[in-house]
């Protein structure tokens, strides 16, 4: 049966008038553990979007950790770092700034299960653990409001208290998952979308199709990658620091910004990718295809493969070679 309990999330967000004459929109996200099933997790905010605030109106963001990206959408403000955590932001508005609705939505990319008690035991597997942390924090957002631009975690206009429901079908789906089942469509989880900002790190994925998914700020650390399909992907600021990414197809995929340090690249194809801004430093590149990839800003060096003839050209194509001390 499905596990039902009522705690409060803890996020707040208000608005209050500061001296000299201001107006500042300020949000707290503590920490809570919540009891999960026969267990108990944590599970921490690292961003997060205000869809009511127009772009032009946030002035400045006055407090809050220097690794934020804080940046202008179409659709609002949107923020988020690579590590979870936030606890409090404070943004200054204009003073003649009129308080109005105003809520904090998030989506599966800005929430991270950080700790875990009494669900599974400490040695299992990688691909176990990434797969059970989606579906929980998935069915976790499913217990907070909904709307069109994510789940609300705190708003300006409603209570912090609400009810937590697990839905039943987590009960049924996380043993099995556990049981070391890994057929991730069956168990509601849509490559496409529900693996944005992951933690993927040391899984097994050999041969598996992401062709085309939203993977953006995703940790694939120490990862066993060979033949994976990673074309078209979305994989802006991914981190991959040491894994085996040998004969894997990232054509044309979006790699901006993307950390490959230390990395097997081996025989991987990267024909029209996007590596703006990558940091390629220590990567095997051994027989890698790199024909038309955009590589400006690009950072290399140490690479094993790389021929002085490659170095030149993708110096020529705006690519940076580094020299380590």
């Amino acid at each position: 049966m499905a596990t039902k309990t009522t705690a409060p999330t803890g996020a707040s967000l208000s608005w209050q008038v500061t001296a000299p004459p201001a107006v500042d929109l300020v949000i707290s996200l503590p920490q809570p553990s919540l009891a999960c099933l026969s267990g108990t997790v944590s599970i921490a905010i690292r961003g997060g979007r205000l869809p009511q605030v127009r772009p032009e109106s946030l002035a400045l963001l006055v407090d809050g950790p220097s690794d934020l990206k804080w940046e202008q959408a179409p659709s609002g403000w949107v923020g988020w770092r690579e590590r979870p955590g936030l606890t409090q932001l404070r943004w200054r508005l204009p003073a003649h700034t009129q308080p109005h609705p105003v809520n904090w939505v998030v989506s599966l990319a800005d929430v991270v299960l950080v700790q875990a008690w009494g669900l599974w035991n400490h040695d299992l597997s990688p691909n176990a653990q990434v797969l059970a942390e989606r579906l929980i924090l998935k069915h976790w957002l499913r217990s907070l409001p909904a709307t069109p631009e994510g789940a609300v975690l705190a708003s300006t206009t409603a209570p912090t208290e609400r009810s937590l429901d697990w839905d039943q079908s987590l009960a049924v789906l996380l043993p099995t998952v556990l049981a070391g089942y890994e057929g991730w469509q069956s168990l509601g989880l849509d490559p496409q979308r529900d693996f944005v900002g992951a933690n993927l790190t040391s899984v097994d994925w050999r041969g598996s199709d992401w062709s085309g998914c939203d993977l953006r700020r995703t940790n694939w650390r120490g990862a066993n990658l060979n033949d994976v399909d990673f074309s078209g992907a979305d994989l802006r600021h991914s981190r991959w620091a040491g894994a085996d990414l040998s004969g894997a197809l990232l054509s044309d995929a979006r790699l901006r910004g993307a950390d490959f340090r230390r990395a097997s690249l081996a025989l991987v194809n990267l024909a029209g990718a996007d590596l703006s801004q990558a940091d390629l430093r220590e990567a095997n590149l051994s027989r890698a295809n790199l024909t038309g990839a955009n590589v400006v800003g690009a950072r290399f060096g140490n690479n094993v493969g790389l021929e002085a003839e490659q170095i030149a050209t993708l110096r020529d194509r705006g690519a940076l070679f580094v020299v380590e001390g």
